[in-house]
């Protein structure tokens, strides 16, 4: 049912390559508006990606997020210092393994 994913709570996608533009057609969809924990561990969305995400005026009820980038995909220091700020003004808990 087609339907069921406009209620979807819950989504992890692990090694999914969904990369940057995926992350970024991610945080413009309402259909991820009921998402309360998101885990895009290992896919490579990369700072732009991750920003859009934070950014996301759909993704308001997100309480936690996990990411890890792999085979020099991940997040340098800073933008994981921004992030979990932008974040954690949202009272979202944040995991950047």
């Amino acid at each position: 049912d087609s339907s069921s994913i406009l209620q979807l709570e819950t989504l992890a996608l692990y090694k999914n390559r969904i990369g940057e533009e995926g992350a970024k057609k991610m945080a413009q969809s309402p259909s991820f508006r009921h998402l309360v924990s998101l885990n895009l561990v290992g896919n490579q969305i990369g700072a732009q990606g991750a920003r859009a995400l934070a950014a996301s005026h759909y993704l308001t009820r997100l309480q936690t997020f996990h990411l890890r980038g792999y085979s020099g995909h991940e997040l340098d220091k800073d933008v994981r210092i921004e992030l979990a700020r932008v974040f954690a003004a949202r009272g979202v808990r944040t995991t950047f393994l």
